[in-house]
């Protein structure tokens, strides 16, 4: 028996990581869509850092690593690329490192990052997230949370509903679930059929349409489109299987 909980903020995160429980990453718009896309497109690993300068100096350090990231959605000055994984192709991050900071996925996964185990998924890898969670949750006795990074900190719309697709994969029917990931699930599972439609509704991705980012909301709304799981080891997240 699986206990699937689900996280809005930070504090409640941090208590996830002190229970022992799996944890899963979850920035729909745009980091995490855009951790598994640079995988799937042949990355090695995926540094997730919390500052600019932070970034910056590690770039200085390693000038072979891309570095990349946003803020207010946009690429900082510099870098090598934004957080649209539609940037993310083959040609340009295969076999190569990568140094990521964002304004709130990779702020969550520093928090999760002391969890015995931090997996990143969103709706492009749901299934395959999903299915190596439950695995490992067994193996190890342990629960599952869904962190949800919002937007600065703040509920939206697209990764509760992202939650709530992996709590309808990851409950099966004798586990205990917390109210707020069975909410989740209700709420995804009275849109499914109109997914993007309802995403687009929210405030992050009206901000992301008007910056000219209507593309990212689309691609970031494929489900299954990788079977592909990232892991953070050691500070780098890469695919599973692979270290």
């Amino acid at each position: 028996m699986t206990y699937v909980s689900l996280e809005l903020v930070a504090a409640d995160v941090a208590k996830a990581v002190q229970r022992r429980d799996i944890v899963i990453v979850v920035d729909v718009l745009r980091a995490s869509s855009t951790i598994v896309t640079a995988l799937a497109c042949g990355a090695q690993a995926v540094m997730p850092l919390r500052r600019v300068e932070e970034a910056r100096r590690m770039k200085r350090t390693n000038p072979e690593y891309l570095l990349a990231g946003e803020r207010r959605g946009l690429r900082p000055r510099g870098f090598d690329l934004g957080n649209s994984p539609l940037e993310y192709t083959s040609s340009r991050v295969g076999n190569k490192r990568i140094l990521l900071t964002t304004s709130s996925g990779t702020q969550t996964l520093a928090v999760a990052r002391e969890a015995p185990t931090t997996l990143v998924g969103s709706f492009l890898n749901i299934t395959a997230i999903a299915n190596r969670a439950r695995e490992l949750s067994r193996e190890m006795a342990c629960g599952i949370t869904v962190a949800l990074s919002g937007k600065l900190g703040e509920f939206s719309l697209e990764d509760f509903l992202c939650g709530g697709a992996l709590v309808s994969k990851l409950r099966k029917e004798k586990d205990g679930c917390s109210d707020a990931a069975y909410a989740a699930y209700l709420s995804y599972r009275s849109i499914e059929r109109r997914l993007l439609e309802t995403i687009l509704m929210g405030n992050h991705a009206k901000e992301l349409v008007d910056l000219g980012l209507s593309e990212d909301v689309r691609f970031c709304c494929v489900l299954d489109k990788y079977d592909l799981v990232p892991v953070l080891e050691l500070g780098w997240i890469v695919s599973y299987g692979t270290v």
